[in-house]
């Protein structure tokens, strides 16, 4: 089968975890040219101690200078776990203040997280200009929070919705943290391993005029490594102010700040307004100063974005080699084909070609500032030997393949290793020669991806296979080489939006998650969970409101399931009826055809029914000139207050 990569490009490594709290002061030290950096290291004359009173720093008793493993050189200072509950803190401060305005603060920490917002500590009136830290949001992510000051010593904590994979409750290793204090506006950026966090967020107290210390704290919980601390008046090289994944060193060349005729905008992630952004045009070998035509996403006037092709004639595809059609990219072999297809009369099929080559297609995408993507598309599969790490995209957010057996695998890049789902469908179910329906979920936010098949989560919440994406840039098929002894694989209907395709059914449970979502208070339903009540009975078996009809099967019907209405014939929905357009025989639109719905009048129900209907009003204000039922018996049931006039 192809190997299904939905491609992303990597910036630099950016882990980002805390749950310390950071404060940083006002005044400058030395002059513009100067910088203070420290490393903790012997030849500084720092020593394996307590780092109370060494070289001007103050601390906990805890708080010592050790060599257990540093990110630089061969110390480092530890704040260990605190028995007593108090935490640890480590503070320096800076005399020979100068006039300085624009001072950066970095270093690097493996620090830990904060339980939740709540347990950030108190935004104190204290002489702070700038304060950070990380909460644990479950599933194994932190989000990073920054202080919003009121420039009076207060202020609230802002969600970032920047956030970073954690091991328990801490980071696997250092974070480099950047702090960019301005003295003249006010106004603090805090960047993460390279990469702008927060920006211009204002000051707590805005009556500090200069940097005269800073202050790293720690809660109890955890061990906290802090290493190579610099104070400048100079920009570090390795920031990246647009989180573009090119350094603001590269694009602004000459450093003057400004946007020269040859360089990509520092300050924009996208510099010729293309959608696809400016580091991932140069790694594809496109001009990010002139540009290009993508698939980028179009609004369809419901404010969805999409992409879509079924590889028909009426869309430009013509028979023949895919290669060069509507921007596609092809090797191998690969062809548009009439041999078969979901819809239509035309796909692409991938033919197993000689190693060492492999067949493959792809197209690239401009979707740049968009955070979840959600590609949907119909194939028939060919099964395969799962290929080594090695022959994997490189910088691929999310991989799967069918094993040889015909079971799905994906692979998880954190952890080096594939993931085979053999419980939920027969061998082979997916490589049988049917259309099968695939959807992956890209959630660039919490660099996590979700392998959805017929409708039902296989795989969920994997982390990419590339550290660090940045945006959704492209999608490739590939059919391997080892895949030779396989027939040939198809593609159609693909679709690539930033909105959850309908009818999909997470749990396998017969019910569909916008019902599920829909109902989750009424019923207690939850799309993640076949059985919500835990009562060992399917959702979609259950029968929630004792008519005899199960709730998988009243919510395919268009009845409802909190309605005992199995007699019911015909509905009426002021609101959401339609005398012209619907039939009167179901009272959710368009289930189960697009022909049923609620009448919107109940006249209209009368000339329907027939001897001895029962007829349900849904609550509303119903505007009736007359109401005759020609001599039939009917029963009018409502279902909440129902006005008629």
């Amino acid at each position: 089968m192809p190997l299904i990569s939905s491609m992303n490009y990597p910036r630099k490594a950016s882990r980002l975890f805390a749950g310390l709290t950071y404060f940083i002061c006002g005044i400058s030290l030395m002059n513009a040219q100067s910088i203070f950096q420290t490393d903790f290291e012997n030849s500084e004359g720092y020593t394996l101690d307590t780092l109370y009173n060494q070289l001007g720093w103050s601390s906990s008793n805890l708080v010592v200078v050790d060599n257990t493993d540093p990110f630089s050189g061969d110390n480092l200072v530890w704040l260990p776990l605190d028995p007593s509950n108090e935490g640890n803190q480590v503070s320096h401060t800076f005399a020979n203040v100068l006039d300085e305005k624009i001072v950066y603060v970095d270093f690097y920490l493996s620090p830990n997280a904060a339980t939740s917002f709540q347990d950030l500590p108190d935004i104190s009136s204290q002489p702070t200009a700038a304060l950070s830290g990380l909460v644990n949001r479950g599933n194994g992510l932190g989000e990073w929070a920054v202080a919003y000051g009121d420039g009076s010593g207060n202020g609230v904590w802002l969600s970032t919705s920047s956030f970073i994979q954690l091991q328990g409750n801490v980071t696997p290793e250092y974070l480099w943290y950047v702090y960019k204090l301005d003295y003249i506006r006010m106004v603090y950026d805090f960047f993460l391993n390279g990469m702008l966090i927060a920006e211009d967020i204002p000051f707590i107290d805005s009556s500090l005029t200069h940097f005269t210390q800073f202050e790293l704290e720690s809660d109890q919980k955890q061990d906290v490594y802090f290493d190579k601390f610099t104070v400048s008046y100079n920009m570090p090289v390795a920031l990246d102010h647009d989180n573009d994944g090119l350094l603001t060193t590269v694009e602004d060349t000459n450093q003057n700040g400004i946007v020269d005729s040859s360089e990509t905008d520092f300050m924009s992630p996208d510099t010729d307004n293309d959608a696809m952004g400016d580091a991932i045009e140069k790694m594809h070998g496109f001009d990010p100063l002139v540009p290009g035509t993508y698939g980028a996403m179009l609004d369809n006037s419901s404010e969805v974005l999409v992409w879509k092709t079924s590889f028909e004639a009426g869309e430009n595809f013509l028979l023949g080699n895919l290669d060069g059609q509507s921007l596609w990219q092809a090797d191998g072999v690969v062809e548009v084909a009439a041999t078969t297809s979901f819809q239509g009369t035309q796909s692409i099929k991938l033919t197993p070609d000689e190693k060492p080559f492999e067949s493959f297609a792809q197209h690239y995408f401009g979707t740049e500032g968009v955070g979840q993507i959600w590609i949907s598309f119909y194939g028939k599969l060919s099964a395969g030997m799962l290929p080594e790490n090695l022959d994997l995209e490189s910088s691929a957010a999310g991989i799967f393949k069918l094993n040889e057996w015909g079971n799905l695998a994906a692979f998880d890049g954190y952890r080096g290793q594939w993931l085979v789902e053999n419980s939920l469908f027969n061998d082979g179910y997916f490589s049988d020669g049917g259309w099968k329906h695939y959807v992956v979920h890209l959630d660039y936010l919490r660099r996590q991806w979700t392998l959805i098949a017929e409708g039902g989560i296989v795989f969920r919440d994997i982390l990419f296979s590339s550290e660090t994406p940045i945006e959704f840039s492209y999608f490739k098929a590939r059919q391997l080489e080892t895949d030779a002894a396989e027939p040939p694989a198809y593609i159609d209907n693909l679709v690539v939006s930033d909105t959850e395709p309908e009818g999909l059914d997470f749990d396998f449970d017969g019910i569909i998650n916008n019902d599920e979502r829909d109902f989750s208070f009424l019923m207690g339903l939850n799309e993640y969970e076949s059985d919500s009540d835990g009562d060992g009975i399917s959702d979609g078996i259950e029968d929630f409101d004792n008519d005899g009809n199960s709730n998988a099967f009243e919510f395919v019907n268009g009845r409802l399931p909190t309605i005992s209405d199995a007699d019911v014939a015909l509905y009426a929905d002021s609101l959401l009826g339609d005398d012209i357009n619907y039939n009167g025989l179901s009272a959710m639109p368009g289930r189960p055809t697009v022909a049923h719905g609620p009448k919107a009048s109940i006249g209209s129900t009368f000339v329907a029914a027939a001897e001895s209907n029962v007829i349900l009003l849904e609550s509303g204000i119903y505007a009736e000139a007359s109401l005759n039922p020609n001599g039939k018996n009917l029963t009018l049931r409502v279902n909440g207050p129902v006005t008629i006039r």
